[in-house]
């Protein structure tokens, strides 16, 4: 009995977790990072699609050995 009621307890959460990404799921659709070739449905969804590819410390000078 207590093995049924933690399945249906973590049904459940799943469920609502799911349902509690799908806002954040929209806005990742609206980035432009993952290109419109061969792709498969879930990867617009992803947060590969904001277009953040490039590597962000490119610009800032580090010296060898200092951080």
């Amino acid at each position: 009995m207590a093995y049924t009621n933690i399945l249906w307890t973590l049904i459940v959460v799943f469920a609502l977790f799911s349902l509690m990404l799908l806002p954040t799921m929209n806005i990742y659709q609206q980035g432009t990072g993952v290109s419109t070739g061969m792709t498969l449905t879930y990867e617009a969804g992803m947060l590969g699609n904001m277009g953040y590819s490039s590597v962000q410390c490119a610009s800032i000078p580090l010296d060898v050995g200092r951080i």
